[in-house]
């Protein structure tokens, strides 16, 4: 259970662990907590590094962004803590690119409120609106409108 889980961190911070400590994949426990806000709180209190990136250049917030579950409560506490909105992991992914990508509605518009950048994907110059492999008909019409609002360019590449 989820208690559980956070008596374990709990225990673990008590005997000194690095809060900040990474795997070998460059995941601190903070980017493994991302699924449990309760846990995300938790290792922020405990001066987790909210801006760590994995060895993929992916901070907590954009797994989080990222994710097909429904962690908006999680994306919101890492932005009220600090987090870079416009971080670009090593494919030039933002978070915003990652909601989008992903159809997180609660997610982008978290980001969006934030004043995310939504402009191009650095490394294949495309606008937060571009659709890479999919025809348009496949896009949710909810986040076109959501990234035309918030000033996107509109740009969409089949």
């Amino acid at each position: 259970t989820e208690s559980h889980k956070l008596d374990f961190v709990e225990v673990l911070l008590e005997y000194n662990v690095p809060v900040n400590l990474k795997s070998n994949e460059g995941l601190t426990p903070l980017h493994q907590a991302v699924r449990d806000v309760n846990t995300v709180r938790f290792f922020l209190e405990n001066q987790a590094n909210v801006n760590a990136d994995d060895f993929y250049g992916d901070t907590p917030l954009s797994l989080a962004s990222a994710s097909h579950g429904d962690l908006w409560e999680v994306v919101q506490l890492l932005i009220a803590s600090g987090s870079d909105i416009n971080n670009r992991n090593t494919s030039g992914m933002s978070p915003v690119w990652l909601a989008a990508q992903n159809y997180n509605l609660k997610c982008l518009q978290l980001l969006i409120d934030a004043k995310a950048d939504l402009g191009p994907n650095y490394q294949q110059k495309k606008s937060s609106l571009s659709i890479h492999g999919a025809s348009v008909e496949f896009v949710k019409r909810d986040i076109i409108h959501r990234l035309i609002a918030a000033g996107s360019d509109g740009t969409l590449i089949q």
